[in-house]
């Protein structure tokens, strides 16, 4: 695995039935821990947004929105069976 997205693609879980959770142990979850995550580099950028109050820009993880459906879509292609469900599993 190569970024936290990842993880949350293929690996993290929220077992639930009838809208109950199955488990309230985060190690149910598949959450991966400290030693398992990749690296990380922040690198700051500072430029200031014209529009954004204050020059602010957003940040975070609005990038990683489109990312699980297009694995998911990748997946399609390979094995022309469509996932619905994260964490994304080959039958």
């Amino acid at each position: 695995m190569k970024t936290l997205q990842d993880a949350k693609i293929f690996t993290e879980d929220l077992p639930m039935k009838d809208g109950f959770l199955l488990s309230d142990k985060f190690r149910d979850l598949k959450i991966l821990r400290s030693h398992e995550t990749p690296k990380i580099e922040v690198i700051g950028v500072e430029v200031a947004d014209a529009i954004g109050p204050f020059g602010v820009k957003g940040i975070g993880e609005i990038g990683l929105v489109p990312t699980a459906g297009a694995v998911a879509n990748a997946m399609y292609q390979f094995d022309k069976i469509r996932h619905y469900k994260l964490p994304l599993k080959r039958k």
